[in-house]
């Protein structure tokens, strides 16, 4: 023992001791450190699935959105090279009745609202003075003309894309809608016309509805478009991740809400759509699972604690019988006796030690 220091030391205790000193820094600590180990590497697979499931739908949604985008995209652009179009928009008419017989002949704006259900409303902005509001052409009063969105489509030959705010049938509700704006070419003409194309909040809503996932879109940095809860369309959004150049996608917690992140570069190259898969459940199933694990352990720590402590004091009491017995013996008190029904070592000793006393007792 004397190249054991520290076992020298445990002998200056007693073996009930000796039992807890070895069981309580080691086996206790160590089934500590591990089930700690195991409840962290539980909670972190599962929040990692949890993460993935919420960027899949990111990206579910990612699609839906391009797909819709880029149907309004190419619509527009096929109007904007429309010959037929920019002859209507071009002509002076000599009456109103000869313009809205001319509009009433061109289909192609009932045609693509009929096949894309994605299209609120569809109209073109025109400057041209002989064409009054039918149908889908409106005439350019003097507020239309001075809104940001018709100076920045006189500015600009490209697609450009807006959060659209407007009432319906003077309700005191405010829709906000994803826009698209194109300005119409008229080359032979002095007029200038602006196409608008609202996409249908409806629509994204039958197409995004998810039991399991809130979702959030917003167009650059304007107010929310679409939301899941109506009520926070219109609203900034609360969620502070950090805007990329291009593209970005991350998963984090924000309060109680696994928020995944995704983006989509619209086709004219400029505006982007920032999207928010929000999972409002993920918080509440980590913490149920953490709970779960933790009490798991605390139970595996009071059960393994509770046999330690019954074997240290059944192991302890019959080495105290022993040291009893040959205290007894020591003092020529022979007729101490005690029992052991055992089979291990110590009930060899005891039995040894009984064999001793008779000896004794037969030479007296």
């Amino acid at each position: 023992m004397k190249s054991f220091p520290l076992l020298n030391r445990l002998s200056k205790y007693t073996i009930r001791q000796q039992l807890y000193i070895i069981y309580f820094p080691i086996i206790f600590l160590f089934t500590l450190l591990t089930g700690f180990l195991l409840v962290s590497e539980s909670q972190k697979k599962l929040t990692e699935s949890y993460k993935e499931l919420s960027a899949l739908n990111a990206q579910r949604t990612k699609s839906i959105v391009f797909d819709t985008t880029n149907k309004v995209f190419n619509g527009a652009e096929s109007f904007a090279n429309d010959a037929e179009l920019r002859k209507i928009l071009s002509t002076n008419y000599s009456s109103t009745l000869e313009a809205e017989k001319e509009i009433s002949h061109y289909n192609l704006f009932n045609q693509l609202t009929n096949l894309d259900t994605s299209i609120k409303s569809l109209k073109v902005y025109t400057t041209n003075p002989t064409i009054s509001n039918y149908q889908n052409f409106v005439k350019a009063d003097s507020e239309i003309l001075q809104t940001s969105w018709f100076n920045k489509g006189l500015q600009t030959a490209d697609v450009f894309w807006l959060t659209s705010a407007s009432k319906v049938n003077n309700m005191k509700k405010i829709y906000h809608n994803l826009t698209l704006y194109k300005a119409i070419p008229l080359p032979l003409s002095n007029y200038s016309a602006i196409l608008e194309i609202k996409i249908d909040y409806n629509f994204l809503k039958n197409r995004l509805s998810s039991n399991n996932y809130g979702i959030q879109l917003q167009l650059n940095d304007d107010p929310l478009f679409y939301s899941n809860i109506e009520k926070e369309v219109g609203s900034q959004n609360k969620f502070d991740t950090p805007f990329s150049e291009n593209y970005y996608q991350s998963e984090q917690f924000f309060g109680k809400q696994l928020v995944a992140t995704n983006a989509i570069l619209l086709s004219n190259k400029t505006d982007k759509i920032y999207i928010y898969s929000i999972d409002e459940t993920s918080y509440s199933a980590l913490r149920a699972n953490l709970i779960k694990w933790l009490i798991i352990l605390a139970f595996s720590l009071l059960t393994t604690t509770l046999i330690v402590i019954l074997f240290s004091n059944f192991f302890s009491q019959r080495i105290q019988d022993l040291k009893n017995a040959v205290h007894h013996a020591s003092i020529e008190d022979y007729d101490y006796l005690i029992k052991d029904n055992g089979q291990d070592e110590i009930s060899d000793i005891f039995l040894d030690f009984h064999t001793v006393i008779n000896s004794i007792l037969t030479k007296d």
